[in-house]
């Protein structure tokens, strides 16, 4: 089994190879306005939604679980990050109609804090007996 390294000494064996490779390499020391540019390029580029999740390729996702108001089943087809389709499938109870309420999910982001949102504003407890958004958002993830 490999021996555990803290991130020092990872660090350490780490320049200690670059070092070896590169023998002319010299250490750079981030500066204040290096720091600044990297917060902005975080927050501006790789902080988003398109640079995180924007070219998400085709995916499928299926997931069952347990509640109080039955066993209930989300099956969707993701496409760019955003739902494409939604079904629920199971031995739950409705109290409005279930294909309504799966087209209002199409084009979200598959992605907790819009899903969660989404649940404050059409509560699940509207649409299932005894199933919560927190089922929902356990369903999704």
């Amino acid at each position: 089994m490999p021996k555990f390294l803290s991130i020092t000494d990872f660090t350490s064996i780490l320049l200690d190879h670059v070092r070896y490779l590169y023998p002319k390499a010299e250490m750079y020391n981030l500066t204040d306005k290096d720091i600044i540019f990297i917060h902005k390029l975080v927050e501006n580029k790789y902080s988003t939604w398109e640079w995180n999740h924007g070219k998400t390729p085709l995916y499928n996702y299926s997931k069952t679980i347990k509640t109080k108001g039955g066993t209930i089943q989300a099956s969707m087809i993701v496409t760019n990050g955003c739902i494409n389709e939604l079904h629920f499938y199971g031995d739950f109870f409705s109290i409005k109609d279930i294909d309504s309420f799966e087209k209002l999910f199409k084009k979200l982001p598959h992605e907790y804090g819009a899903l969660s949102n989404f649940l404050s504003k059409h509560p699940a407890e509207e649409h299932f007996e005894n199933i919560t958004n927190e089922d929902l958002l356990k369903l999704f993830f």
